[in-house]
């Protein structure tokens, strides 16, 4: 016992110094002195786990719930309202909403139409609108305008994230069945994305392909690099890396 009460004065006084430190209010003090657990419990509440990863990440799990519920309970909503908006004031900026809606609300083909409408005037030639409707054409399963749009992409605004364009021009071209192209695409989009995602689908096409051997190497590249990378990289790609250590757990 005497053991543990030495260790919860110790707990306290941890805590006391991190109120003085981080600049606390002083009256934190005498609620962690006063109530040896409990202040303590309610400072690291109050105080500390906001401002902390884990609260975070804890946050946009919660968010990420109740988003999803709310499209569940009532699905059409938002889209109502963007439509709504567009009704009352047909700007660009409106199309763009919608149309972001609507590929939320699983309906790519109804995003691409809009997203092409913007294209005009002052937003002829807009590098974001391009991309967005590029993959809105992959959505709507249209990989031929995909490959329009991102090959005009690259030639007309080069270094315009490279990577994002590169991997949707590569998966339009696999899915046209323009193998050599869609190669060449992939490549380039592992050398500029940041994510595993291009990779992930580089060593795929190649497995179905029938090069074994190759796309082992690049799986086993994913997990490796995995292994190196800071816990968010990790946590941020965590869905390609699990699917590449099950297709190297396959292979074996």
């Amino acid at each position: 016992m005497p053991l543990l009460g030495a260790l919860v004065v110790l707990i306290q006084f941890c805590f006391a110094y991190h109120v003085l430190k981080s600049g606390r209010p002083y009256w934190w003090i005498f609620i962690i002195m006063g109530f040896p657990v409990m202040g303590c419990l309610i400072y690291y509440l109050v105080e500390v786990w906001p401002n902390t990863r884990e609260s975070t990440k804890a946050a946009r799990a919660v968010q990420k719930a109740v988003d999803g519920l709310s499209r569940r309970m009532e699905p059409d909503k938002e889209l109502k309202r963007r439509l709504a908006e567009l009704e009352l004031n047909p700007s660009v900026d409106n199309k763009l909403s919608l149309a972001a809606e609507c590929m939320a609300s699983h309906l790519p083909g109804e995003a691409a139409k809009l997203y092409r409408s913007c294209l005009v005037g002052p937003y002829s030639a807009d590098p974001h609108i391009k991309l967005a409707l590029a993959l809105a054409e992959l959505a709507a399963d249209d990989p031929a305008g995909a490959r329009i749009t991102a090959s005009g992409l690259l030639a007309q605004h080069a270094g315009y994230k490279t990577g994002e364009v590169s991997l949707i021009l590569a998966r339009a071209c696999e899915a046209l069945g323009e193998m050599p192209a869609a190669e060449g695409a992939y490549a380039e989009a592992v050398k500029a994305c940041s994510g595993e995602e291009a990779r992930y689908r580089y060593a795929s096409m190649l497995k179905a392909a029938g090069q074994e051997e190759r796309a082992r190497a690049l799986f086993a590249e994913i997990v490796k690099y995995s292994e190196r990378s800071p816990e968010h990289y990790q946590e941020t790609q965590a869905d390609w890396i699990k699917a590449a250590r099950r297709e190297l757990e396959v292979a074996r």
